[in-house]
């Protein structure tokens, strides 16, 4: 979305397709962006023929009434069933990998006929190009795939004075302020965090640490997801850390929560990028986050942010270096925002992205 509000109006007309009516719907026809719904996310069965026969015919005959020239697919898996389309249509394909999947022959044949993939990361760009027994048949061409980092607003994600969030808790100046923002998921590590509290507030008991994000998937049955929310919530009150410990819910103020806090961790076992870093970098507040995939990329090794083992003890002797280092800790601040603005600024990302628009449409 971010993206289609920022593209040059002028060089480019924007559509969008979604399998639904919802918020997201709502604010990219607020911004002027020609909207089409089609419930394409199903598993293809022998059940499921004629509607997939009709989704193609749907999305063929949207790209040739408004004369789409190139086709840019935000999430492979939710797209997967579009696939012949794309064929047919015989337009170029642009596709946003945000994580390690495998695709089928098939879809090889379709990219490397027409299209680009854009890689979230070098870590995702590597995981992708790992050899499989399905090269055999057809190998991919690594010439197709450009590393392209999320863009960021950095004039909406900046150091301010706001502290909202210490308001909202009642914390003083004088309380350190700890936040992991992101979905309640196991992979996110909000357990980690949680036992890491219980060792920084025995030495920092007035420490607050906050939990922004929900379940990815509020009204999805997912029992196990469920099951680590409520057992979340239960740590939180056998460690008697009520008044420590916070789980904000989704929020939609993320620049304000940044401004908030003193410090942002990310303890995940695995994760293509995250963003949550970047906004936090681009705030001035020091990072923290686990040696997997992306988040090495995002951090670097230039003394914006701190990268740990996944255990309770590194991270939390790592916002301990930070509490009792302030100028160590306003160092990575300053250091992370201009990391942010050289590699992950909306402006210069958007600049490369209308240079693959342009030259796929040449």
């Amino acid at each position: 979305m971010d993206l289609t509000f920022h593209l040059d109006k002028n060089k480019f007309n924007v559509f969008a397709l979604l399998p639904e009516e919802g918020p997201l719907s709502e604010k990219l026809r607020a911004q002027g962006t020609e909207v089409f719904i089609l419930d394409y996310i199903f598993k293809i069965l022998p059940g499921n023929t004629a509607r997939f026969i009709k989704i193609t015919k749907e999305l063929l005959s949207i790209i040739r009434k408004n004369r789409i020239d190139i086709i840019h697919v935000n999430l492979h898996k939710k797209t997967q069933n579009f696939w012949l389309a794309f064929f047919l249509s015989g337009k170029p394909v642009i596709m946003n990998l945000r994580e390690n999947v495998r695709l089928e022959i098939f879809e090889k044949l379709v990219i490397n006929r027409f299209s680009r993939i854009l890689c979230v990361s070098e870590s995702i760009r590597q995981a992708f190009l790992k050899p499989r027994l399905s090269d055999i048949l057809t190998r991919f061409d690594e010439k197709k795939m450009i590393v392209f980092y999320n863009g960021l607003d950095t004039e909406r994600f900046k150091p301010g004075p706001v502290r909202s969030l210490r308001q909202e808790l009642k914390a003083g100046d004088d309380e350190p302020l700890v936040g992991l923002i992101g979905a309640i998921d196991p992979v996110k590590g909000q357990d980690i965090f949680i036992q890491a509290a219980r060792l920084v507030c025995d030495k920092y008991p007035k420490a607050r640490f906050v939990m922004a994000g929900d379940l990815y998937a509020p009204n999805v049955p997912d029992k196990r997801k469920r099951a680590y929310k409520e057992g979340l919530g239960q740590a939180v009150k056998d460690f008697g850390f009520e008044n420590n410990v916070f789980m904000l819910g989704f929020r939609d103020d993320i620049p304000q929560i940044m401004n908030s806090i003193d410090i942002l961790v990310q303890p995940s076992s695995q994760e293509a990028l995250g963003m949550a870093l970047v906004e936090a970098m681009a705030c001035e507040k020091p990072v923290i986050g686990t040696k997997v995939d992306g988040i090495p990329e995002v951090i670097g090794n230039e003394g914006a942010g701190i990268l740990i083992d996944r255990t309770p003890e590194a991270l939390a002797k790592a916002i301990l270096f930070y509490l009792e280092n302030p100028d160590e800790s306003g160092k990575a601040g300053t250091l992370g925002r201009r990391r942010v603005k050289e590699m992950f600024d909306m402006k210069k990302n958007l600049l490369k992205l209308e240079g693959t628009y342009l030259q796929l449409n040449i």
